[in-house]
């Protein structure tokens, strides 16, 4: 399953992380944060490195999602 699959598969989960910054892999969300020098600090400390994840930022209603 790809990242975008497993976002439109799992809506009530990306919900949760509605304003913020996500890492996203095909089997969910990796980190979250409120900006994207966060998150990237949560994926290295979890050994996760940025090309296996998508960086986006999940909007909230009425706004338009960004992916990096």
């Amino acid at each position: 399953m790809n990242e975008l699959e497993w976002l439109s598969s799992h809506p009530e989960e990306a919900e949760k992380h509605s304003g913020k910054w996500i890492g996203l892999t095909g089997k969910g969300i990796a980190a979250s944060a409120d900006s994207v020098s966060e998150v990237e600090a949560l994926l290295k400390e979890k050994g996760i490195k940025l090309d296996e994840v998508m960086l986006m930022k999940f909007p909230r209603k009425g706004e338009e999602m960004s992916i990096l």
